[in-house]
Formats: C-alpha cells, structure tokens, sequence
C-alpha cells in the first residue's frame, strides 16, 4: 500500500464517511481524494487546510504519527 492510500485510509477510518463525503466535509473538491489516492497529484494544500479548520492534526493523516485531533 502506497503511502497516499495509507493517507485515504486514515481519513476513512477516522470519518467512517466515502470519500465524497470527506472532501465535502474537508472544503476539498469533488474527486481530490481519488486522485491522490492514486498518485495522481501531490498532497493537496486544501487538504490540509480543511484538516486544521476542523481541529485536526494534518501530522497525523499524513505520516500515521500522534493524534488525530489537534492539542490531544
């Protein structure tokens, strides 16, 4: 598994929602998640960005490493 699919994977779990519905709920455009998934782009700035507006840990969806929530 790629490091991008672990990334997905993280975010799968941790919202138990598609991934529609994450980059919904992320501020992230509609198919971001799959092409990055794919290897398709880089790690996407909105990605980040919509994880820190909802007080979550970017570190953590991206490396695996700490909490998923900021300040835990």
């Amino acid at each position: 598994m790629s490091n991008n699919e672990e990334v997905v994977e993280r975010l799968l779990n941790h919202f138990n929602l598609t991934m529609s519905a994450i980059e919904k709920r992320l501020g992230i455009s509609n198919g971001t998640l799959g092409k990055y998934k794919r290897g398709a782009i880089s790690t996407p700035f909105s990605l980040i960005t919509g994880l820190k507006l909802n007080n979550l840990n970017p570190d953590y969806f991206l490396t695996g490493e700490g909490s998923p929530e900021i300040g835990s």
